[in-house]
């Protein structure tokens, strides 16, 4: 989930300055008068921190942690987030079409989800926008393992039609023994989001699009990894297509 957006407290600079102010008056005056009395004892904290720093670990992890959240206390504060609230014509609209389950076709979570903006954009309530997601799905589209294409796709189908014309599919269940969510790159079998409609990592789809040949053999099934003559429109090997062509959008052939 995004953090929410955060600006620095009013008057915080004014107060970093002022004690800034009060600290220099303090000491000014003593360290002029025993600069080398001073630099030991200086020399010697910055030494024994350190040791100790050094030598205990779980010391330095509380350490951070308490540094990073007194910092946060101090100088900022939450702010309202821009982001344009749904309606509950929306809400209802997008409960009624994923029948109270997450809609991510590998998910077997039924019940209270959470309403995710597929493009990112909190301020575009389009209904074609909107997908219902459990809280895990959720952060795993927030997180970019599933694409847009994904949720998109699934946001399109229709429960009850699915279920009707696919009767050997178990909604509930995907055929595949251990679904993953992770596929290959199918030039460098680099690791990437499962998407037959994307079977390049960002560098391999760079090189493609240079010439743009939707049959250049490549090494890699895009769903298994194995060694396979994939291309743009024929990511996998026959099997991977066969088990998966009721899960994913594979590019027309």
């Amino acid at each position: 989930m995004p953090n929410p957006r955060r600006k620095v407290k009013d008057g915080f600079w004014v107060g970093v300055i002022v004690a800034g102010i009060i600290v220099y008056s303090l000491l000014a005056s003593w360290w002029k008068e025993h600069v080398i009395l001073g630099s030991i004892i200086l020399s010697v904290l910055l030494v024994v921190a350190g040791y100790v720093l050094y030598k205990y670990a779980s010391l330095r992890g509380w350490l951070g942690n308490q540094v990073k959240d007194t910092i946060q206390k101090t100088v900022f504060e939450n702010v309202a987030s821009d982001r344009e609230p749904l309606s509950q014509y929306e809400r209802n609209a997008i409960i009624k079409r994923s029948h109270n389950r997450c809609e991510n076709e590998l998910c077997d979570f039924q019940g209270k989800t959470q309403i995710h903006h597929i493009d990112m954009n909190n301020q575009n309530n389009d209904l074609g926008n909107l997908i219902a997601l459990c809280t895990n799905c959720h952060n795993k589209a927030h997180a970019g393992i599933f694409t847009q294409s994904q949720l998109f796709n699934w946001a399109r189908r229709d429960y009850k039609m699915l279920k009707a014309t696919r009767p050997q599919y178990n909604w509930r269940r995907s055929r595949i023994s251990n679904p993953t969510i992770t596929g290959y790159c199918i030039r460098c079998k680099t690791e990437i989001a499962v998407d037959p409609m994307k079977p390049y990592c960002s560098k391999c789809y760079a090189s493609w699009k240079k010439y743009a040949n939707d049959k250049y053999e490549d090494k890699f099934c895009h769903v298994c990894g194995k060694l396979n003559s994939s291309c743009r429109v024929k990511p996998s090997c026959y099997d991977c297509y066969k088990a998966n062509k009721d899960v994913l959008e594979f590019p027309l052939q």
